[in-house]
């Protein structure tokens, strides 16, 4: 994956998608080959490293794994940064007391900014909409600056509206450089909003392609395991887009 490229991962469910996710994020322990961030090695690297690094991730079950929903929206947008020093006000060298003032305000932002539906800050995660909660979750993730975003499923069970403001989004980040995983079992979103298909069926990578090269009926033989590309050119394609 290049800077500012989306790749778009298609398959059926249970194809491997999920456990590619989570070996890149560090949920899963990767037994073999490594895990490059330009020329740094993440194979092995505690997810809060991974984090600081650039590596972003937006989780199929937003509700379950992408917030706390006894959380406040401030206390879900500042989950793993209250210890920045832009949140915090340092009274002796080894003793930083959090500063709420600034916190609000960065969150009352990010509401805005978003356009996160809540009458206050302090609302639990879980009274949200679906569609709020992914709007919450793109906004802690995205403020982190990322250089790599995974996005699994990201429009997944959301109306309309919600889903054209998450894909404007996710091309908005592709703009700005960011290189992008789209975990998608919608074709139409991979379609649409890829600059690369890679195919999984089986676990591996059966098949890489530019949109235009490929139709919706052909990639589905390959998501089936009916057409399945030659592994070194899958290798080849994979170096070459």
């Amino acid at each position: 994956m290049k800077k500012g490229e989306i790749v778009g991962i298609a398959g059926v469910a249970g194809n491997g998608q999920r456990e590619l996710t989570e070996a890149i994020y560090g949920l899963r322990k990767v037994s073999s080959g490594r895990i490059l961030l330009g020329n740094t090695d993440v194979t092995h690297m505690p997810i809060r490293r991974r984090l600081e690094i650039g590596i972003s991730y937006i989780p199929q079950e937003r509700v379950r794994y992408g917030v706390i929903r006894s959380f406040s929206i401030l206390e879900n947008i500042l989950l793993d940064r209250f210890e920045e020093d832009m949140f915090s006000i340092k009274r002796v060298p080894l003793l930083k007391l959090l500063d709420y003032n600034s916190i609000s305000k960065y969150t009352e932002e990010l509401v805005r900014r978003y356009e996160i539906v809540t009458p206050h800050i302090r609302e639990k995660a879980g009274a949200l909409s679906g569609g709020n909660i992914q709007r919450l979750i793109l906004a802690r993730e995205l403020e982190r600056l990322p250089k790599i975003l995974i996005a699994e499923e990201p429009t997944a069970g959301l109306d309309i509206k919600a889903t054209e403001y998450v894909r404007q989004k996710l091309l908005d980040l592709k703009a700005s450089g960011v290189g992008i995983l789209l975990i998608s079992s919608d074709l139409t979103e991979i379609f649409q909003l890829s600059d690369v298909i890679a195919v999984m069926y089986g676990g591996e990578i059966v098949g890489v392609f530019k949109p235009e090269e490929i139709s919706y009926e052909d990639i589905g033989l390959y998501m089936t395991g009916v057409s399945k590309m030659p592994r070194d050119e899958v290798l080849r394609r994979w170096e070459l887009y």
